[in-house]
């Protein structure tokens, strides 16, 4: 999963999930995913293998890897 050392560096995240069918509203997101990143996203830089789990979820550029898949739900298209 990428790592965000700031907030500045997390907006390419924050664009996606604000997109994403669990925001509620500007600055509420209900996302498993945003909530691991969030928990996560500096132990990772200590342990390898929490990092290569969370890859699945993010990858190194910081873009969802769900996000696809619920655009094509979202757009009817599953």
């Amino acid at each position: 999963m990428a790592y965000f050392s700031n907030g500045t560096e997390g907006e390419i995240l924050d664009e996606q999930c604000f997109e994403c069918l669990h925001s509620i509203d500007d600055f509420t997101i209900y996302c498993p995913i945003a909530a691991v990143q969030a928990e996560f996203n500096y132990r990772q830089c200590k342990n390898p293998e929490l990092k290569a789990a969370m890859n699945f979820l993010i990858d190194e550029k910081g873009n969802c890897q769900m996000k696809p898949t619920i655009e094509r739900f979202m757009s009817g298209k599953t």
